[in-house]
């Protein structure tokens, strides 16, 4: 057939052997990237969660108010029972260690719940961000290689703490994993040994 071969170069033409560089997988399986298995990913961020709770206090918050103001009723109550002024004094006070044990306990800095939170990441940002450089040079290959695709960091927060990062990159409803780390550890790298 006249089309069996390009130009007589010795090879035929398939369909199916075109570049896909229409979508954000096709781009990286033309850069031959594999990326980290999303699943890997969502086991990552369950685990994370699990190992990072909130701490007693924070999950039973409810009883440094019910101490505070049950003492000062049981308090006033003990005091109208007893009756002479100086028995009374001596039950307010007993009374008010509960009291001052509530108002301890609501003073505490507590470890409040981990949770997950998405921001956008821009090239120029990954520094910032201390993504690490082999998760970085992955991330500009995919941006200089397809550039409608955005780069999602992934952060656990608890109270102001940053720990376990991710990056995604996300095109439309694709989404990618490119990457996960904890400080200077990489947990998993998209790349050709995957």
């Amino acid at each position: 057939m006249p089309l069996d071969d390009l130009g007589g170069r010795g090879h035929s033409f398939l369909l199916t052997d075109a570049p896909a560089w229409g979508t954000l997988t096709g781009t990286l399986r033309n850069l031959d990237i594999a990326p980290v298995p999303p699943d890997e990913l969502d086991r990552h961020r369950i685990e994370q969660v699990r190992i990072h709770p909130a701490s007693f206090l924070y999950r039973h918050r409810w009883i440094a108010p019910l101490l505070t103001v049950s003492s000062f009723g049981v308090s006033v109550a003990g005091a109208a029972l007893v009756g002479t002024s100086v028995a009374a004094v001596s039950v307010i006070l007993a009374g008010m260690l509960p009291a001052l044990a509530g108002i301890v306990l609501a003073s505490r800095k507590v470890r409040g719940e981990a949770y997950w939170v998405e921001r956008r990441l821009f090239e120029r940002d990954l520094v910032v961000a201390r993504v690490p450089p082999a998760i970085g040079r992955i991330a500009r290959t995919v941006k200089r290689e397809y550039p409608p695709a955005r780069l999602i960091l992934g952060e656990l927060r608890q109270d102001t703490v940053v720990l376990d990062p991710y990056l995604i990159a996300e095109c439309g409803d694709e989404r990618v994993v490119l990457g996960i780390w904890d400080g200077d550890r990489v947990i998993a790298c998209a790349g050709s040994e995957r």
